[in-house]
């Protein structure tokens, strides 16, 4: 089964079974789908073990694989993480995390939104944030830009500013990444 597939088959399972008691489903290769009472969901296959679990507010999703673990929902991701100073003001977008800590690599991803104009929270990063490189874009009905740099040695940071024509919102996308030894 194709990779991609593979995942979306987990993540219906994984749905499926919140909420249900202790079960497990094998697939004709071999793979194993087990879901605890506690909501933990294990999968078992030829090519290593996925562990997904759903914190208690419902809010965070977790994986674990033999390459590291991923969190993503919530809004547990922090200035200090992505490296880059949040937008005055701005507020956490409901469910936008992401997190990423492996062996050889970590990302952080978070979205922000503020009803500043993309200009303005544009101009305030060149202003307060070293390292960036930006570009500005009005096209399609959206308008905005995108920055990106390498604040040091270790870690990339990519950012997007964005506001539709006729909104109220802007949104930020802040992510940063690492790889060990690259």
């Amino acid at each position: 089964m194709k990779s991609g597939l593979k995942w979306l088959v987990v993540f219906a399972v994984f749905s499926a079974a919140l909420g249900c008691g202790s079960s497990t489903v094998v697939s004709s290769d071999g793979t194993t789908v087990t879901k605890n009472s506690d909501g933990t969901v294990k999968v078992s296959s030829p090519e290593g073990d996925v562990t997904m679990n759903a914190s208690k507010d419902g809010k965070d999703i977790s994986l674990t694989t033999p390459d590291g673990k991923a969190v993503m929902g919530g809004t547990g991701v922090t200035e200090a993480e992505v490296g880059v100073k949040f937008y005055p003001g701005a507020k956490v977008k409901e469910n936008s995390a992401f997190k990423f800590e492996g062996e050889t690599e970590k990302s952080y991803s978070i979205v922000l939104t503020t009803e500043d104009d993309a200009t303005k929270v544009i101009d305030w990063y060149k202003q307060n944030v070293t390292g960036l490189t930006a570009t500005t874009f009005s096209a399609g009905g959206k308008s905005g830009g995108m920055m990106t740099g390498e604040p040091d040695k270790e870690s990339k940071v990519a950012m997007t500013v964005l506001r539709e024509d006729g909104k109220t919102v802007t949104e930020i996308t802040i992510s940063k990444g690492w790889k060990k030894g690259g």
